[in-house]
């Protein structure tokens, strides 16, 4: 054949940006250190660590992917549900990790207990890049 290549799993590049551990409370099965090790093994580039309302999970990831040496790229995320929609959080960078972690923790002081409500909070967060829609919808906005 013309220009045959092969596609080994190495070229490929993959990164799973939504991805909920046993944290997730009825909604995520595996712990996050053997979600890194199957993440790694599959031959991902990166794995964003999204637990509902939590960030959790994605200590656990971190030492296991750190001391088994996987070279995982760790995207630290949340979902939450804003309006009725899930949304997926995404942090680019550590500035955007204390502000996720910041709403996350002044939503659960502000609610009730099962019941988060993040509508005066959302606003006043810049730098997080959203995925919204879990199901349905694929548009990204960075704030």
């Amino acid at each position: 054949m013309l220009g045959e290549q092969t596609m080994t799993t190495s070229s490929l590049w993959f990164a799973e940006l939504h991805c909920k551990t046993n944290y997730s409370f009825l909604t995520g099965a595996s712990h996050p250190e053997e979600l890194v090790v199957r993440a790694a093994s599959l031959g991902y580039q990166a794995l964003a660590i999204t637990d509902e309302c939590s960030l959790a999970g994605v200590v656990r990831a971190y030492t296991a992917n750190r001391d088994q040496q996987l070279g995982l790229k760790l995207i630290i995320g949340s979902e939450i549900t804003f309006q009725g929609e899930k949304l997926v959080l995404l942090c680019p960078d550590r500035a955007a990790y204390g502000e996720l972690s910041r709403l996350i923790t002044q939503a659960r002081m502000r609610s009730e207990k099962g019941t988060i409500r993040y509508s005066e909070m959302i606003s006043a967060i810049s730098p997080v890049a959203f995925a919204s829609g879990c199901r349905h919808s694929h548009k990204v906005i960075n704030r």
